[in-house]
């Protein structure tokens, strides 16, 4: 209702889709190609920090013919984006050879033949889920689209930590699907990434959205590990 009744110079639409951000994905592409666009964007809902610049950046470079898709880079607390930065970065820059920061990323812009080539892609069940943004990302590379990498800015999102559990589990399912779909028909490597300035995004302020979460982190990881701990020392040994 709040979209609906907020005043735009520009028609809306709005559709109701199956639960998960992959599925939201998919038929919003499908929706945005009926209607013959000329690019194409998506941002999260849940930023704080979104300006109107971040959309004039996803698109216009899309608009100017020169880039197929717009992956962003943004400024975030180094004791964020855990998962990103610990598995999903490593995985695409040691598969495809090209350092995308935020591989991962809420924000993104489309070119309409981009879009049709991620509708043709075989998908797992968990692309349609959390795993839709690796799925992104690895096929922009091994599709060997022109991607641009552009600074968004400061990235303050709700935290992930209450579904990090489930959020680890679809987005490595479909990691791992993805990239092995690429290297069973031999990788294109033809990737072709250019980046606005360096990829440095750290951001060292002491305030970071997930901050009120960490006690009740640490209480889950106590209890994850004591209800492990059997199978942590069979596989560790001596290193327990």
């Amino acid at each position: 209702s709040v979209f609906l009744n907020t005043p735009t110079k520009s028609d809306k639409q709005y559709i109701s889709t199956l639960k998960g951000k992959g599925y939201a994905l998919i038929d919003f592409w499908r929706l945005s190609l009926s209607q013959m666009p000329q690019a194409l964007a998506t941002v999260d809902a849940d930023i704080s920090t979104i300006t109107p610049e971040w959309i004039e950046k996803l698109i216009n470079p899309i608009l100017s013919k020169r880039y197929d898709v717009i992956a962003p880079l943004y400024t975030r607390n180094r004791f964020t984006a855990g998962f990103t930065n610990h598995v999903a970065y490593p995985l695409i820059y040691s598969i495809y050879r090209v350092k995308v920061r935020q591989p991962l990323a809420g924000e993104y812009g489309y070119s309409p033949t981009f879009v049709n080539y991620l509708l043709s892609q075989p998908k797992f069940k968990t692309t349609f889920k959390y795993g839709i943004d690796f799925f992104i990302t690895a096929n922009a590379l091994n599709g060997g689209f022109r991607m641009f990498i552009r600074k968004l800015g400061k990235k303050f999102d709700k935290p992930a930590y209450p579904h990090q559990g489930r959020m680890f589990r679809e987005v490595f399912q479909s990691a791992i699907f993805v990239t092995r779909s690429h290297l069973v028909e031999e990788l294109r490597n033809g990737a072709k990434v250019t980046t606005e300035g360096n990829q440095n995004g750290i951001d060292n302020v002491e305030i970071f959205p997930h901050k009120k979460s960490i006690p009740n982190l640490f209480k889950k990881s106590r209890k994850g590990f004591e209800n492990c701990k059997n199978d942590t020392r069979k596989y560790l040994q001596e290193l327990y």
